[in-house]
């Protein structure tokens, strides 16, 4: 019977102590043991059963997660979780995984499923176990030693955090959207989101298009070969844990590579032209290079974002907010990425690796510290040397980008007989490859009354913007000891 001791029961009023994990003594009975489950499953009905030693209520259904209330957690269910409605499960009890244990009547005992990591950017993200087998990984941990922006800690000291932070930041916020926008495999979202980046060479996108020439492969490529163990990443960890947790690598790859229908909205919701990978990275750059720019408001664009015509978009209410990270984009890519010095760091590194590519064999499976480690063997080589001191090329000319201008510019400094071939940077920024409306991301769709459309069709600030990406400067650079003879190069070849 309902509300003796041993009967079934719905210990609503038992919640998990203070601060300091000690009873609240919300009953008035002693209860011995109390095991909270937590409400991860995908099913319609879910029917608890637990043990009481106090009147309360019998059998009860719940729905939902924790309910959190002002100083207190209340975990809703105990016990042994009986699932029923859901025709994919096999109807009957199953023991559910303790999320939190309790020990009423004395000193409170917590054991948790998943772990707290305290992002100076998202605040608390919630690991699952099962999430931290793929970060355990050997694969994912190498992100711990790959700058997010290279060499920008030259010029923005504090610029040093990594791909495996923003990684982590972006599986939380896929996490948020998939809540938000209702996705059903919220698993599948949070794992693609935290591989995304798993194939980063040393670096990051500092020297990726040498590796590239090197390997044939960039680093979404080299990713989705870690994903799956294929070629080179044949002995990769990942496909065996990602089996392990009921994940199929191949779906991983798939969302990543963003080419199965099926799977377009979980793609478009970790690269398309309002994703998490950028909604963490542009705030995370953001504060570790001191700037504010790039701190945009993500729960902003929670609230106005749908999933329609399966495809992400955005409610015309929202516009505003999208626009906002749109100038933000530009200005960050303007003040941060395409900075001249950092550009400079780049290349003559660059120019280090191309004299020394036997010293590179598998650079996807490299990080920053066996780069700088090369870097520091190369006692004989003046640029390796220079760059580990700081000592880098500086600016000699800045001019407006004209295609006739830089090639003749090129093409003197070539035929210089005192210049060797990297005693010289002749760049453009923004590259020219840096163009077209997948890199202002305008191929973003708004929901208006008058149905879908294209968010240059309704914001004349974002056609204005595709307009800045087009004005673009030639820097030439050398080293100080080289400064003259550059200058007076130039100075012929623009006369």
């Amino acid at each position: 019977m309902a509300g003796e001791l041993g009967a079934p029961c719905y210990p609503k009023s038992i919640c998990g102590g203070d601060g300091l994990l000690r009873s609240t003594r919300l009953l008035s009975g002693p209860v011995e043991s109390v095991t909270f489950c937590p409400f991860r499953s995908k099913v319609y009905e879910v029917r608890i059963e637990g043990t009481c030693s106090h009147n309360l209520p019998g059998e009860t259904v719940r729905t939902g997660r924790e309910h959190r209330y002002p100083g207190l957690l209340m975990p809703k269910g105990c016990g042994i979780e009986r699932k029923q409605g859901d025709p994919g499960r096999t109807s009957g009890p199953i023991q559910a995984s303790p999320a939190f244990k309790f020990e009423f009547g004395g000193q409170a005992m917590k054991t948790r499923e998943y772990k707290i990591i305290q992002d100076p950017v998202n605040g608390p993200v919630k690991l699952p176990a099962d999430m931290q087998k793929v970060i355990d990984s050997p694969e994912f941990q190498r992100l711990r030693y790959i700058r997010a922006l290279g060499l920008c800690n030259l010029v923005f000291p504090g610029a040093n955090h990594s791909r495996f932070e923003h990684s982590l930041g972006t599986m939380h916020l896929a996490t948020l959207f998939s809540e938000a926008l209702s996705i059903e495999d919220k698993d599948l979202a949070a794992v693609s989101a935290l591989l995304h980046d798993v194939g980063h060479p040393p670096l990051s996108h500092s020297n990726e298009d040498i590796f590239q020439k090197m390997t044939g492969h960039d680093h979404l490529q080299a990713g989705l070969s870690i994903i799956e163990g294929k070629g080179e990443f044949s002995g990769s960890s990942l496909p065996g844990v990602l089996e392990s947790i009921g994940i199929d690598p191949k779906d991983v790859a798939s969302v990543l590579l963003g080419k199965r229908k099926d799977l377009r909205v979980l793609s478009r919701l970790i690269s398309g032209p309002m994703d998490v990978d950028e909604l963490d990275y542009m705030r995370r750059d953001s504060l570790y290079c001191g700037v504010q720019i790039g701190n945009v408001d993500h729960r902003r664009i929670l609230n106005v974002a749908l999933v329609h015509d399966n495809d992400i978009m955005v409610e015309e209410k929202g516009l505003g907010t999208i626009e906002s990270v749109l100038i933000a984009r530009i200005l960050m890519y303007g003040t941060v990425y395409f900075h001249k010095t950092s550009r400079i760091a780049q290349t003559m590194t660059g120019y280090v690796i191309r004299e020394n590519m036997e010293q590179f064999p598998h650079p996807f499976q490299m990080d920053d510290n066996d780069l700088f480690q090369i870097l520091k063997g190369l006692k004989n080589n003046r640029i390796a040397q220079s760059l580990l001191k700081r000592e880098l090329f500086k600016p000699v000319f800045k001019l407006p980008y004209k295609p006739e201008l830089a090639v003749n510019i090129k093409e003197a400094l070539e035929k210089e007989s005192s210049l060797g071939e990297y005693d010289y940077i002749v760049d453009i920024i923004p590259p020219l490859e840096f163009s077209g409306p997948g890199r202002i991301k305008s191929d973003l769709s708004v929901l208006t009354p008058n149905g879908t459309m294209n968010i240059t069709d309704v914001s004349p600030l974002v056609r204005a913007l595709r307009e800045t990406l087009e004005n673009r400067t030639i820097v030439v650079s050398a080293p100080l000891w080289a400064n003259e003879g550059v200058k007076k190069t130039v100075e012929k070849a623009i006369a």
